[in-house]
């Protein structure tokens, strides 16, 4: 036991040896609490989100499947095929 008092004394005090302190091009950046936190994992990636509590600010990058990518041009190649081809029988009428 008095091991243990002899450990706690020695912790009591603290000197310091020497300090430097150097600020340099300090400024201050404000922000809005609370913010919330979520991780999304998306095939083995983790993708972080942030949401300010206050004013419903979402921060952070999506993840991006090219499939749906390629399904949604090759959708709108198509429509866009089509409607040409349609306006090209309505001109072609008249």
């Amino acid at each position: 036991m008095s091991a243990q008092v002899k450990f706690l004394q020695l912790q009591t005090t603290v000197r310091t040896i020497s300090q430097d302190v150097r600020v340099e091009d300090s400024s201050a950046t404000y922000g809005l609490l609370p913010v919330w936190k979520y991780d999304y994992t998306y095939k083995g990636k983790e993708y972080p989100f942030y949401v300010n509590g206050q004013t419903g600010k979402l921060v952070g990058i999506a993840p991006i499947s090219k499939a749906k990518v390629w399904a949604y041009a090759g959708t709108l190649g198509v429509t866009l095929a089509a409607i040409l081809c349609m306006l090209n029988a309505i001109a072609s009428l008249v």
